[in-house]
């Protein structure tokens, strides 16, 4: 059956989550579900091809810069999954998850930082090192390290991903791209809630 303009438009509601993050409804299901899954294959499965790659195929040693800057990747990915994985679980219906995973978000959020830092440091001790001749090994650690410090930004402070879905590109073109993220919103909200609580304890 086919439904009329108003019909469509009330199956089409937006729905907003509690962190923050609004999407329509007939959408939700189907981005979170898919993304949370893809981030978790890619946390297992980038380190091993990667170092399958450099040491099996280009013969290439692995070095301290690659593994951090796997580590790096693949803590991100990992931190990107639970934030996925909590917006879906709320979409669902769960009000709970993100009381439970927002302080470890949180928490999670200076590692993350040192271990993206620690990755750039030992890749460019790395490349500079081998200049002018890089091996595999330096330019896969390049390559993820970059990836590491992107996947940082696009959690915690700026959405950089614009192009996996139309309305996220249409509103980049637009000039409205570079908004916060929806992990930096929930944080946010949720550290002030949490500056609330602590105030109003000290104060009783």
């Amino acid at each position: 059956m086919r439904l009329g303009n108003r019909g469509q438009l009330a199956a089409d509601r937006v729905f907003e989550t509690q962190c923050g993050a609004v999407f329509k409804s007939s959408t939700l299901r189907d981005r979170l579900s898919q993304y949370w899954k893809i981030e978790l294959v890619n946390v297992f499965m980038l380190p091993v091809v990667t170092v399958v790659v450099v040491t099996q195929v280009f013969k290439a040693p692995v070095t301290v810069a690659l593994v951090l800057s796997l580590l790096a990747t693949a803590g991100l990915l990992v931190i990107g999954t639970i934030a996925l994985r909590m917006m879906f679980r709320q979409y669902e219906g769960d009000r709970e998850c993100a009381s439970y995973w927002l302080p470890i978000l949180d928490r999670a959020q200076n590692p993350a930082l040192l271990l993206v830092m620690a990755s750039i440091g030992t890749t460019a001790t790395g490349l500079f090192a081998s200049y002018p001749k890089f091996d595999a090994a330096d330019i896969a650690a390049l390559i993820f390290t970059l990836l590491a410090t992107l996947e940082y930004i696009n959690y915690y402070h700026r959405q950089l991903q614009h192009f996996d879905h139309w309305s996220d590109f249409r509103r980049l073109r637009a000039g409205q791209g570079w908004r916060k993220s929806h992990l930096a919103r929930a944080l946010a909200r949720w550290r002030k809630q949490r500056h609330a609580r602590r105030r109003s304890a000290a104060n009783d």
